[in-house]
């Protein structure tokens, strides 16, 4: 009969381990040897092995007084330490799975047959009484083991030989001791060194889930998930990439600088066996060439270069919707009144520009200037354009990469903003219906609680967003620690607090941006010679408002030009078609100020960028 040794690591196992040796002993037709490597355990571990091993004469405990920290650090230590002389075969083991009887015997056979050195096979996962088969033996390509191992190392069964040279290799290669999955590290080592290696289609074993477990078998949504962070955050090709150093691969595609990416996206159905994960793999490699960058030795999806392509694709959307639009016959205003449109939005544009500028410097240490600032905030607008509340998560994302503002002060500094411009908002529609209509008294009641509303906000801004920031922390902190499970963020507190003038040109800057609000209706009522009262302008104006907060579909879908087309029909007495084309003309306005302000920002961006790298004054001194 042939001589196996089998190699066992373990750490805190007295749960499972004794189940899995009783497998393992009961292998048919082999003489086996089952050695067992303790990393030191505080359950009883040791002791029962001790134990266990004077009745059970095939059972070599390794004493050691190492910590090794890791399965592959004492897998390896047990491989290097190994007499390969005295068997004709190495299998390795966990201390949690349960063998089939044949598990060895048919390894062996398999060998033999298809004069192979190396075998490994497919498994049984389970998890109490739920089981499932996971197939391992999709047919190997030419770079499988350059991202993927041939299975779980606890189905591995090598030649002598074969371990004699792997030997050889551990002691030569320190730092392949530190890598994570020495199964993967196995695999890799013997195909590159041209070692026949055979994958089991039939289940040798019954591979235990808990939450313990170092690796698993990715079963279930949650394995799902933390794969696909790993993909995501660059952790998995970071470990292809450490791999790649270890085994020194002759075709080392990690090494070739030039089209790093392509490189990988040529060859992906050569990657991997199982074609779904090669499309897979495909698509990670397209997004990466796309939306990426290759940093501290491995490929991270780039936020940045996600949002800057956005930003090209909403552009240009919007220039096809101008052009489109201005030839339609729904454009009825005149083209040579086009700049003064632009006057009104780019004013527009500041005001709403301005209101958030002056909160930077009381919420964040670091600085930004205003021109630095209206440029991301354009570009939010212009992400906006094609994709609803994009602008927010585009101007979070920045202010925290800029100035190190936390996002969630920044998301409710927008809330908060929204807030008391609606406030004045409510508070002139109840003058206007304090004229027209009879419930005088109690109008002024509500008109007055409005009014003390905003000066109580008004004198009382520090100490509220202060409170608004503590309570938001306190629910971050519940949600972090009952559901999420991201990082604690600092404390949200005020850094500067709010002057009087501070406070006053806030204030200003909210009834500035409502009146040429106002002031881009009236006019496209004017020229499109629609006899609307300046009552009736502003309640289009103010409509038109509130419907910017609530509207959750895409802005060309035309959600707020058929509102106001019922508006026009219901409460002016006007066609629908009017409401229509009338809130039509002010989009196209809109869109016309955003990429022409947009255009002319970045052109004077590259001008002064390039005149720095020239030394060429912009202006004399």
């Amino acid at each position: 009969m042939n001589n196996v040794a089998i190699l066992m690591p373990t750490y805190q196992g007295i749960k499972y381990i004794n189940q899995q040796i009783q497998s393992i002993i009961k292998q048919k037709k082999i003489n086996l040897t089952l050695f067992i490597s303790v990393d030191p355990s505080s359950d009883g571990t040791y002791d029962f092995l001790v134990k266990l091993s004077k009745s059970i004469k095939n059972i070599k405990i390794i004493k050691h007084y190492n910590n090794f920290g890791t399965p592959t650090k004492n897998f390896f230590n047990l491989i290097s330490n190994v007499d390969v002389n005295k068997f004709d075969y190495i299998g390795l083991a966990d201390h949690d799975d349960v063998w089939k009887d044949d598990k060895v015997i048919n390894g062996i056979n398999i060998l033999k047959k298809n004069k192979v050195e190396c075998y490994s096979s497919s498994i049984i996962a389970f998890r109490n009484d739920k089981k499932k088969y996971i197939n391992k033996s999709y047919n190997q390509t030419k770079y499988d083991y350059y991202f993927e191992s041939a299975g779980p190392g606890s189905t591995y069964l090598f030649k002598s030989t074969f371990i004699k040279k792997f030997q050889r290799f551990l002691k030569n290669n320190k730092n392949s001791w530190n890598f994570k999955h020495y199964d993967w590290l196995i695999y890799s080592y013997a195909r590159e060194n041209n070692y026949k290696w055979y994958i089991d289609k039939n289940p040798t074993l019954y591979y235990r889930q808990h939450s313990n477990n170092f690796t698993g078998a990715n079963w279930g949504f949650k394995a799902l998930l933390a794969r696909i962070f790993l993909v995501i955050s660059g952790e998995a090709f970071k470990q292809s990439e450490h791999l790649s150093r270890i085994i020194k691969y002759k075709k080392n595609f990690f090494k070739n600088n030039l089209f790093y990416v392509p490189n990988f996206l040529l060859r992906t159905n050569k990657f991997r066996r199982k074609i779904s994960e090669r499309i897979l793999l495909s698509i990670y490699f397209l997004f990466i060439f796309i939306f990426g960058k290759f940093e501290n030795r491995t490929l991270k999806f780039s936020i940045m270069k996600v949002f800057r392509i956005t930003i090209l694709i909403a552009s240009i959307f919007s220039i096809f919707y101008l052009l489109k639009e201005i030839q339609s016959k729904n454009f009825l205003l005149n083209k040579q009144i086009l700049f003064l449109f632009y006057l009104i939005n780019l004013s527009l544009l500041i005001s709403i520009s301005l209101r958030f500028f002056i909160f930077f410097e009381k919420l964040s240490i670091k600085k930004i200037k205003f021109f630095d600032w209206f440029i991301i905030f354009i570009e939010s607008q212009i992400i906006s354009t094609l994709i609803p509340y994009s602008n927010v998560i585009y101007r979070g994302y920045i202010l925290k990469t800029k100035i190190n503002l936390n996002i969630t002060k920044y998301l409710f500094l927008t809330f908060f903003i929204l807030l008391i411009e609606n406030l004045y908002l409510f508070s002139i529609l109840f003058v206007i219906l304090f004229h027209y209509l009879n419930l005088k008294m109690l109008l002024a009641i509500i008109f007055l609680i409005f009014i003390m509303t905003l000066l109580f906000i008004n004198i009382n801004i520090s100490e509220l967003l202060i409170y608004s920031f503590q309570k938001i922390n306190r629910l971050f902190k519940f949600f972090n620690s009952r559901i999420f499970n991201f990082q604690e963020i600092e404390e949200l507190s005020i850094v500067k607090k709010f002057a009087t003038n501070d406070i006053i040109n806030f204030n200003i800057l909210v009834i500035i941006k409502l009146l040429l609000n106002f002031l881009s209706y009236f006019f496209i009522a004017k020229f499109m010679n629609l006899e609307l009262s300046l009552t009736t302008i502003f309640l289009i104006s103010s409509l038109n408002q509130l419907f910017e907060i609530v509207k959750i579909t895409p802005q060309n879908i035309g959600l707020l030009e058929l509102v106001n087309g019922f508006f026009f029909a219901q409460m002016l007495n006007l066609s629908i078609q009017d409401g229509i084309i009338f809130k039509l003309n002010h989009r196209i306005f809109e869109v016309f100020s955003l990429i022409l302000t947009f255009i002319i920002l970045k052109i004077y961006s590259y001008i002064v960028l390039f005149s720095k790298k020239r030394n060429i004054p912009l202006h004399n001194d």
